[in-house]
């Protein structure tokens, strides 16, 4: 494949689709304001200009369609687990979304995978903007911004309708606000100004809603972009060293001190945290309990209903994405959602000597989303910001391994 951005049609509109799904996930003012009852269906205008997008971008898209035929497999997998899943339609409207969330993931890596900075500058500009909308709205507006009643402290919602849901915007902002830090190019002072801003703003946010999962993914795209600029070019020699250096102050501290569990508690203890991760700890076990129940196939990609009856706890949302997808989808989905990962790896290295920034860029954000889902749950669950993300640096990833000489005239 030879997809140059020639042949792409509609770049602009493009932006615009693929932000308002972006926007529509996190913003949830109205359903703040409505308290939780059914929202304007904007995302059926959306979802069919994805489909417009694809017929007019036919040829280009099928090709990588066709280059994905992993995550295709997937996706109608979810599909067709509706055949057992407790609540068929929820599962079909999954499915809708995810379709239409790797479609317009596609479409966009077509579009700018030889100008990722161009897409780079305008997601931070939408994640910043909606960054200090939510400062704004929870200073302003504590009533709608801070949730004061649903959690054992007061958490910002911003914007947004939870604090996790403001932790997984602040995680995209961080992500474009260092990558756009150590973007080369004009406005340097300027840029880097408002990108150091930016992350400052954001950092400030995610502890006001108290998110730790996304303070600790945020975290690891910031400590991956650093690895990468000063010792991405490193000899092996020097990276062993460091590596070695890292693993003997964890076996010195767990051997000596505290195990690894120990530190785990202890840090939450002193941060005033549940040592039970909120709660979580118990969800993940009656996930893992339904795993071996239905070890194949899963229970099918709805809400879960069924479960929550069962166990008298919510489980639709299993605050962990891996534990959350071999419960859906069985060992037959996780080995698909295992994968692809592991493509993505593969690919990562492929284009790391080609085209750097394009890797950092893709590499940060792929790390911060794996990190994310051990204590959130985003893959393969419809309308939801980061699972896009993870699909557009799939869908990146795939574009520019098949585009690797143009990359490498980029540069």
């Amino acid at each position: 494949m030879n997809a140059g951005t020639r042949e792409f049609k509609y770049r602009t509109a493009t932006a615009l689709v693929f932000f308002s799904y972006i926007f529509w996930d996190y913003f949830g003012i109205d359903i703040t304001m409505s308290g939780g009852a059914d929202r304007l269906p904007l995302h059926r205008v959306f979802i069919f200009c994805t489909f417009v997008l694809f017929f007019i971008n036919f040829r280009i898209v099928i090709d990588v369609l066709n280059k994905s035929k992993l995550f295709i497999c997937l996706i109608f997998y979810v599909l067709l687990s509706s055949a057992w899943s407790t609540d068929p339609k929820a599962t079909l409207m999954i499915f809708i979304f995810l379709l239409s969330s790797l479609l317009i993931a596609i479409i966009t890596a077509l579009a700018f995978y030889d100008r990722h900075n161009q897409f780079l500058s305008w997601l931070f500009t939408l994640a910043l903007i909606m960054v200090l909308a939510s400062i704004f709205v929870a200073l302003k507006y504590p009533k709608l911004g801070i949730n004061s009643s649903d959690f054992a402290k007061v958490r910002w919602i911003g914007i947004t309708d939870h604090p996790n849901k403001l932790g997984g915007l602040v995680l995209i902002s961080i992500w474009c606000g260092v990558n756009l830090f150590f973007t080369k190019g004009g406005w340097g002072l300027l840029r880097r100004s408002v990108a150091a801003f930016s992350i400052v703003a954001s950092a400030y946010v995610v502890l006001k809603a108290d998110s730790m999962t996304s303070i600790v993914a945020s975290l690891v795209a910031i400590i991956s972009m650093i690895y990468f600029k000063l010792f991405g070019r490193a000899s092996a020699s020097v990276k062993a060293v460091l590596f070695v250096g890292v693993g003997l102050g964890g076996l010195v501290m767990t051997t000596f001190y505290m195990n690894s569990e120990e530190i785990v508690n202890k840090s939450l203890a002193t941060s005033g945290r549940d040592t039970t991760f909120t709660g979580r700890s118990a969800l993940w076990e009656r996930g893992i309990q339904s795993f071996t129940d239905s070890p194949l196939v899963g229970h099918g990609f709805d809400n879960l209903d069924g479960l929550t009856k069962k166990y008298g706890i919510r489980m639709s949302h299993l605050h962990n994405g891996y534990i959350e997808v071999i419960t859906k989808g069985g060992i037959v989905a996780m080995a698909m959602l295992l994968l692809i990962i592991l493509k993505n790896f593969r690919n990562l290295l492929i284009i790391k000597a080609a085209n750097p920034a394009l890797f950092a860029f893709l590499a940060t954000g792929f790390l911060g989303i794996l990190v994310h889902n051990l204590a959130e749950s985003s893959y393969l669950r419809g309308l939801n910001g980061l699972n896009l993300m993870f699909m557009l640096i799939s869908s990146f990833l795939v574009v520019s391994v098949n585009n690797i000489d143009k990359l490498r005239k980029a540069v």
